[in-house]
């Protein structure tokens, strides 16, 4: 749908508000040829003291998603001409079009499937680690990574780890963490595993569409190899786009920076108790 963020919900406050057209705006703000009475005759964040305390927020989100929209495909209007309509959202008049305005897209890449396999598969972000923990045996660093107690000091996205049910492979389990360190929220994973050196965890129950981890562990001369990674496709549409902009770069780091903890507290001599009953 086409739609404006900017502060345009009185369309008779003066001359061509009832089109939508480009020229009305300088960034942010009407454009100085747009003359008012006063600015307070249109709205969408409210002036004031009563006006709303998340607008750097949702401009932000916003740009985020279209910008997310705008570098992945190439875009082409479907429709002659677009003409705002009144709708109420939160007691403000928002502005949207009249009516739906089709558009054709294809991926940036040129693969004609681009926009069906987008909301088929959707976005993914990725974080990997890799670190040889010295003087330790994969039997040690197996039995830290399955312990909460040890698990959960160098997750900086994990907060506890609850065993659900055991299964002939492994567990499953509840995940209660943090999202960017500090959104607490709760996934149901499953957990299988070779023991000492593989454990695999798959989403059974949450809000991601998707997410699936790994540990491989393997001995080494003087110790061992641990890689660890950690994939997450959040889906629904612009929502997950939004949270792939935002959490991107802190997923990745965040990961990378487990493995290396996991490392350290390893050659300081902590240790896991591994799966308990």
């Amino acid at each position: 749908m086409i739609a404006t963020m900017l502060s345009v919900t009185n369309t008779s406050a003066a001359p061509g508000l009832d089109t939508i057209d480009p020229a009305h705006y300088r960034g942010r703000r009407l454009a100085p040829s747009v003359v008012l009475p006063g600015k307070e005759v249109v709205s969408t964040f409210g002036h004031g003291i009563h006006s709303c305390p998340a607008q750097r927020f949702a401009v932000s989100a916003i740009v985020i998603a279209v910008r997310a929209l705008l570098e992945r495909f190439d875009l082409e209007p479907r429709f002659a001409a677009a003409r705002p309509r009144a709708r109420q959202i939160g007691g403000w008049r928002a502005r949207r079009a009249r009516a739906w305005c089709a558009i054709a897209c294809e991926a940036d890449d040129g693969d004609e499937d681009g926009c069906d396999r987008a909301e088929d598969e959707g976005p993914m972000i990725r974080g990997e680690g890799v670190s040889v923990v010295r003087g330790v045996t994969p039997d040690d660093v197996f039995d830290f990574v399955l312990d909460p107690a040890q698990y959960t000091k160098a997750d900086t996205k994990m907060v506890w780890v609850t065993k659900l049910a055991d299964t002939p492979d492994g567990m499953v389990a509840r995940e209660d963490g943090k999202f960017l360190g500090l959104l607490p929220g709760s996934v149901v994973t499953r957990y299988r595993w070779t023991r000492p050196s593989w454990i695999d965890v798959t989403l059974e129950h949450g809000v991601p569409r998707s997410l699936h981890a790994w540990f491989e562990i393997e001995a080494v001369e003087g110790g061992t190899r641990l890689r660890h990674v950690e994939e997450l496709d959040i889906g629904r549409g612009p929502l997950g786009w939004l949270h792939d902009a935002v959490a991107r770069s802190w997923f990745s780091r965040s990961v990378g920076n487990e493995v290396a903890e996991i490392a350290r507290l390893l050659e300081a001599g902590e240790r896991g108790r591994g799966p308990t009953s």
